[in-house]
């Protein structure tokens, strides 16, 4: 009796368990689609810009970005330089 009790109240705790991950895993599936969706709508309206030919490309954001990539650190340690080249000096 005691033995039947403890093995249905582990049952429920399962349960429940199982009911949470769902419920995160739901969550976690509803933020992917919606970061998708962003996504594809920022893809959409920059194809729109390119074929318009309203689109200009910042450079210096673009740079920005490349000095904080780590791929782009690895080429350009790679080729004989450092960051430290690319430095604002100020």
């Amino acid at each position: 009796m005691v033995g039947s009790l403890h093995q249905e109240r582990q049952n429920e705790h399962g349960s429940v368990l199982k009911e949470q991950l769902a419920q995160r895993d739901v969550e976690v599936v509803r933020r992917g689609l919606e970061h998708l969706k962003i996504r594809n709508e920022r893809i959409e309206a920059l194809k729109a810009q390119v074929n318009t030919g309203t689109y200009e490309l910042d450079s210096t954001h673009v740079a920005q970005k490349m000095v904080v990539s780590s791929h782009a650190r690895k080429i350009l340690i790679t080729g004989g330089y450092t960051m430290s080249v690319f430095k604002d000096e100020e």
